[in-house]
């Protein structure tokens, strides 16, 4: 008994744990108070359809740490940037006359498009643009419709001659005369 005992202490000793973080790109943090960023970054996504990017995952007994991977490893092995439109199939292994001693395991694969990063920019300097862009936009409305009442004024004035110059014609005809020009008794 004491052999068995000095054996389980040893083995113990010299088992090892070997645990994996996999880590994907998300769109906004969970909790922005837990962490923050010297500055925040825009870019745009190259999104490449004809190449079809495919991995998957060990087996794991939590399924968020399997996705993950799965993920990670779709990175990793197509040498792209993001996944685009990501479907991913969920394989459940499990042992149910074992359930108590074994417990399920997931596996993940994934299927999605390349993604490549470009033209990355800060966000200050991002919004600087938009708002430049926005502000060009708007003086050139503003130009046009000024333009445009130019135009309108410029036929107004035309309009205004050319009645002033039919006034002033029908003001030098005799009332006295019919329109063919021969005087009305």
């Amino acid at each position: 008994m004491k052999n068995l005992t000095i054996i389980l202490i040893s083995t113990s000793l010299l088992v090892s744990c070997l645990s994996y973080n996999y880590t994907n790109r998300i769109m906004g943090a969970e909790s922005p108070s837990a962490f923050s960023l010297k500055n925040s970054y825009v870019v745009d996504i190259d999104i490449d359809l004809t190449k079809k990017v495919t991995a998957s995952s060990q087996n794991h007994p939590n399924a968020d740490d399997a996705m993950n991977e799965a993920y990670y490893n779709c990175i990793l092995s197509n040498n792209i940037d993001i996944v685009v439109d990501p479907i991913y199939k969920r394989t459940n292994i499990e042992y149910p006359l074992l359930k108590l001693l074994i417990p399920n395991k997931y596996r993940y694969e994934i299927h999605g498009f390349a993604g490549y990063y470009k033209n990355p920019e800060t966000k200050i300097d991002w919004e600087n643009k938009r708002e430049k862009y926005a502000a060009a936009q708007e003086l050139a409305m503003e130009k046009a419709k000024l333009k445009k009442t130019k135009v309108e004024m410029q036929i107004e004035k035309e309009v205004f001659d050319l009645r002033g110059t039919n006034l002033n014609y029908l003001s030098k005809i005799d009332p006295a005369m019919s329109p063919n020009g021969v005087e009305v008794p």
